[in-house]
C-alpha cells in the first residue's frame, strides 16, 4: 500500500447498478462511498441486469456497458459463459451409467454454476489489478470463488460479506464454507448472521456486524401528500409493501391477510410495488379474481418503480409490511424508518436482531396471515404507537445506518487487515 490513507480496494459481485437489489445497492452505496474517503475502487461484476441473465442466454439480452467510471468507481464488467451451464445442466446431466458419481458431481456442478456468472478471465485480471484488497458478495460463488482464488495463489488479502438467505439450500454448500474458512474477514450484515455462522464453526475473530446504509436524506425529501392526491388516497390509512414479488418475501401472505383488516377497516388501502417474478405473477393473479372488487377498489399495484416514486410510497404509507423469510438485511425496512413509517417484519429472520419488538416495528410468524392482519389493525388504529415507532426507526437509521458510519466502519476494518498482514511481512 504506497499511502497509509488511500488503498486499491476491488469489490466483486455478481450484479452491479443499474442492475437493481439490495446487494447490488449495497456495493453501489460503498463503493462510491469508499471513493470519497479518498480510496481507488474498482467493481468486477458481470455485464447482465437481471439473475436470469446469468443462467442462460436470452436474445432480448442488451448488456451493459464493459468498462465505465460512475461517481469515481472504475466498473470492469464480464459476459458470463453459458457454455458451462450447457454442459452441466445438459450434456452430461444426459450421461448414462456412473450414477452416483455422476449425481455427486451434478450436484457440487450445481452449488458452483447454477446460477453463475461463469467468467474466469475475472481472476487473471484480479492478478493484473494487484489490490490491496478484494472484498467478495457472497450470494453467488462463481464470483467469489474467484476471488478465493486470488487470495490462495497471489495472497491478496480477502473480505467476504455472505449476505446469507440462510432459509435457502445454497446457505448449507460447504463451499461456502471453505472459502469463509481463507477468508481474512468476514462482514455480517446483523447479528442473526453472526450466529448463523458461529454455529456452522467458524472463528468468531473473523466475524465483524456492520449492516448496510441508507441515505436518509433522500427520504426526508419525499412527498406523501402528492402521492395521495395522485392515486385519491386521501386521508385513507395506508399499507406499503416495496420488494420483489416472490414467494419468500412474503407478499402473498400479505395479500391473503388484508381482507382481515378491511373487516375493521374498510377504506384501507395496500400499495403493492415492486418487479413481478414470471413464476409468482399467476399465484397473485389468482388472488386478485377471488377478491374481486374489494382487490379492485384498495389495492394500487406498481411493477418496475423509480427511486421518487418508492420515496413517495413510502412516505405516504402508515405502516410498511414485509414479512419476508429470504433477506439477509432488508435495506428497505431502513428506507421505510427514515420516512418516519413504523416496520412489520418476520421473528426467527435477520430482521429479528434489526427491529426491537413494539418500539419501531412489529415482528410477527412467517406466514402467519391472522398475526399480520391484526399487526397491521392495531398500527392502523394506534396513531401514537405509529409516530413513536417511526420516530424511534429513524432515529436508529440516522445513528447507526447511514451510509458515511457504514463506509467508515468498513474502511477501518480494510486498514486493520492490511495493517496485520504489513506486521506479519516485517
Amino acid at each position: 500500500m504506497k499511502d497509509e490513507k488511500s488503498m486499491k480496494i476491488l469489490h466483486a459481485s455478481h450484479l452491479y447498478y443499474p442492475s437493481l437489489g439490495g446487494n447490488q445497492v449495497h456495493n453501489k452505496e460503498l463503493s462510491e462511498a469508499l471513493v470519497r474517503h479518498g480510496d481507488d475502487v474498482s467493481v468486477f461484476t458481470s455485464n447482465a441486469r437481471n439473475l436470469s441473465q446469468l443462467e442462460r442466454f436470452d436474445p432480448q439480452f442488451i448488456p451493459l456497458s464493459k468498462k465505465e467510471v460512475v461517481n469515481g468507481v472504475r466498473i470492469r464488467r464480464y459476459s458470463p459463459h453459458y457454455g458451462v451451464h450447457s454442459f452441466v445442466f445438459g450434456k452430461l446431466g444426459k450421461i448414462r451409467g456412473g450414477h452416483k458419481l455422476r449425481e455427486l458431481f451434478l450436484k457440487a456442478a450445481y452449488e458452483m454454476w447454477a446460477h453463475g456468472p461463469c467468467i474466469p478471465q475475472m481472476l487473471l485480471d484480479i492478478y493484473r489489478k494487484k489490490p490491496d484488497i478484494v472484498m467478495a458478495v457472497n450470494n453467488y460463488h462463481t464470483t467469489t470463488y474467484l476471488c478465493y482464488l486470488a487470495n490462495k495463489y497471489f495472497k491478496i488479502p480477502l473480505v467476504m460479506t455472505p449476505a446469507f438467505h440462510t432459509q435457502d439450500e445454497w446457505a448449507q454448500s460447504p463451499i461456502i464454507y471453505k472459502m469463509l474458512e481463507s477468508a481474512d474477514l468476514i462482514i455480517c450484515l446483523t447479528e442473526y448472521e453472526k450466529r448463523f455462522l458461529l454455529e456452522k464453526g467458524l472463528n468468531e475473530q473473523k466475524l465483524v456486524v456492520i449492516g448496510v446504509g441508507v441515505d436518509c436524506e433522500k427520504f426526508f425529501v419525499s412527498d406523501a401528500n402528492k402521492f395521495r392526491k395522485q392515486f385519491s388516497i386521501a386521508d385513507a390509512p395506508v399499507v406499503g409493501y416495496v420488494g420483489r414479488h416472490v414467494m419468500g418475501k412474503g407478499i402473498n401472505t400479505l395479500v391473503n391477510a388484508m381482507p382481515q383488516v378491511w373487516e375493521h377497516i374498510p377504506n384501507a388501502k395496500l400499495v403493492l410495488a415492486g418487479h413481478k417474478d414470471e413464476r409468482f405473477r399467476e399465484v397473485l393473479e389468482k388472488k386478485k379474481v377471488s377478491m374481486g372488487g374489494m382487490y379492485r377498489k384498495n389495492v394500487i399495484e406498481f411493477d418496475e418503480i423509480s427511486e421518487d416514486r418508492k420515496k413517495d410510497i413510502l412516505a405516504a404509507s402508515d405502516v410498511f409490511a414485509m414479512p419476508s423469510n429470504t433477506d439477509s438485511f432488508g435495506i428497505v425496512y431502513l428506507e421505510a424508518w427514515a420516512s418516519g413509517t413504523p416496520v412489520i417484519a418476520c421473528r426467527d429472520t435477520p430482521q429479528e436482531t434489526l427491529i426491537n419488538h413494539g418500539q419501531d416495528g412489529l415482528l410477527v410468524g412467517y406466514g402467519d396471515e391472522k398475526e399480520l392482519a391484526a399487526s397491521i389493525i392495531k398500527l392502523l388504529q394506534d396513531t401514537n404507537a405509529r409516530a413513536s415507532m417511526g420516530r424511534l426507526g429513524r432515529q436508529k437509521v440516522q445513528n447507526n445506518y447511514r451510509w458515511d458510519i457504514i463506509a467508515s466502519r468498513i474502511r477501518e476494518e480494510y486498514q486493520k487487515i492490511l495493517e496485520s498482514n504489513n506486521s506479519c511481512r516485517n
